[in-house]
């Protein structure tokens, strides 16, 4: 016994060495904060992951909600084309630049309704994607013809009557198809039709291939009928003398023999 002790144990005690506390499943202090942090961060990397996920079904939503009102704007502007056409054909020239200016504020509203960030956004998806992009086309390429090329046919067509072009006195004044001819070829509908072609159909909704069709077809037909204008008032003034004298020989071919060439040419003095 230590001396200056008793069985009371007045005296001061003999130290003894501080107790280790252990974690009951063996781990230290620190690695419980470590495991906690490891927790904390893989919820919040799950609050990110649910916060794109809600951002990207927003954008498809609202994809979807502009997607219906710019189908509305297109058929109203598919309805003033046909108004348009019948306007031009009877030489109702006011009430074409009426209607044409309608048909660009629908093409217009078209085009705004298909573009955004939220469709920036749907381009990117595997599946929507591909029809995201034939629906902005479809938009780019009305909204152009409405601003560009059906203007300056109208233009063509005011200058062009076929009343003009009747010859007076053996003669055919050709002022009108030289004047109109640089509006007709200036008409880029070949370049429209070919943006539509070079959308792939397959894999597309029906809600989305069977207006691409359409639309195809129609500016394949345009655009055929624009070029042959195009050709025929480069060529016809020329042709028909605006640049000086021409001098032609008109052979008529007759079936009174069978020969090779289909008969005897016969040379019309």
């Amino acid at each position: 016994t230590h001396p200056g002790s008793s069985a009371e144990g007045s005296g001061a005690p003999v130290p003894e060495d501080a107790p280790v506390h252990v974690d009951v499943m063996g781990s230290a202090p620190g690695r419980s904060r470590s495991s906690h942090r490891r927790s904390r961060t893989m919820r919040r990397v799950l609050f990110t992951l649910i916060l794109l996920l809600a951002l990207v079904a927003a954008a498809v939503v609202w994809v979807g909600v502009d997607a219906l009102k710019a189908r509305g704007q297109l058929q109203a502007a598919a309805t003033q084309v046909h108004v348009l056409q019948g306007q031009v054909e009877k030489g109702d020239r006011k009430g074409a630049k009426v209607t044409l200016r309608s048909l660009q504020g629908h093409a217009a509203a078209a085009q705004a309704r298909t573009h955004g960030p939220q469709w920036s956004v749907a381009r990117t998806l595997p599946w929507v994607g591909p029809n995201v992009q034939a629906v902005q086309t479809v938009s780019e390429v009305i909204d152009g013809l409405a601003v560009k090329a059906l203007p300056t046919l109208m233009d063509a067509t005011s200058l062009v009557d076929p009343t003009t072009l009747a010859p007076v006195k053996g003669r055919v004044d050709l002022k009108p198809l030289v004047k109109a001819a640089p509006e007709v070829v200036a008409a880029k509908v070949q370049s429209a039709a070919k943006r539509i072609d070079e959308v792939n159909p397959n894999g597309l909704l029906p809600a989305v291939a069977a207006p691409l069709a359409d639309l195809r077809a129609q500016v394949a037909k345009v655009a055929l009928t624009t070029a042959t204008a195009a050709r025929a008032v480069q060529l016809l003034p020329p042709m028909m003398g605006a640049d000086g004298p021409r001098q032609y020989l008109l052979l008529v071919q007759n079936n009174s023999e069978q020969r090779a060439t289909g008969g005897v040419p016969t040379l019309i003095l």
